[in-house]
């Protein structure tokens, strides 16, 4: 993806979701991490950027085959993009708040019944930018737009039960 983040960085996200027939609530936690990279606006510095963040998300769902489901979510994500800097000192302190507010698009393939991988494509807007400055230059400034690309595993516990009992109530209502 690239706005949040001075560089291409790659993550981790942990979901936790209340499916329901056609949508879903998501409770997301984020860690991004990016290798070190040059400063251009101090010579001789580094820095290394990590960013940790909490998001909520509601989405519709519907099932387009028997397994797999399209996605269209809306949500809002905050967190900190935490600087490591070598070679230049930070006027504030490492961390600093952004908020995304997000849009995603995507697909969901069920491998099994509590199984699906999951792939989206989210877009945001940022009406507060994380910015980490020294002396009097800016090291790096958060995207007001930006998009991130993901990928996933997800496991759904309690699905089978589900699922039974409102293929048992919807063969009940013929």
């Amino acid at each position: 993806g690239a706005g949040t983040m001075p560089a291409t960085a790659g993550g981790l996200a942990v979901t936790g979701a209340m499916l329901f027939p056609g949508g879903r609530l998501e409770a997301v936690g984020n860690f991004w991490g990016t290798r070190s990279i040059g400063i251009a606006a101090a010579e001789n510095a580094r820095a290394r950027y990590n960013l940790l963040s909490a998001a909520v998300r509601g989405c519709g769902a519907p099932s387009i085959a028997p397994r797999a489901e399209i996605t269209a979510c809306g949500g809002i994500e905050a967190g900190s993009v935490l600087a490591n800097v070598d070679g230049a000192t930070l006027l504030h302190g490492p961390g600093q708040p952004f908020v995304l507010i997000e849009l995603t698009a995507g697909a969901n393939f069920l491998l099994a019944p509590s199984v699906a991988l999951t792939l989206d494509l989210q877009g945001w807007v940022s009406p507060l930018r994380a910015e980490h400055r020294a002396l009097d230059s800016t090291l790096s400034t958060g995207g007001l737009f930006g998009y991130r690309f993901l990928a996933g595993v997800e496991f759904r516990f309690g699905f089978r039960r589900k699922a039974r009992a409102f293929e048992r109530k919807k063969g009940a209502n013929r």
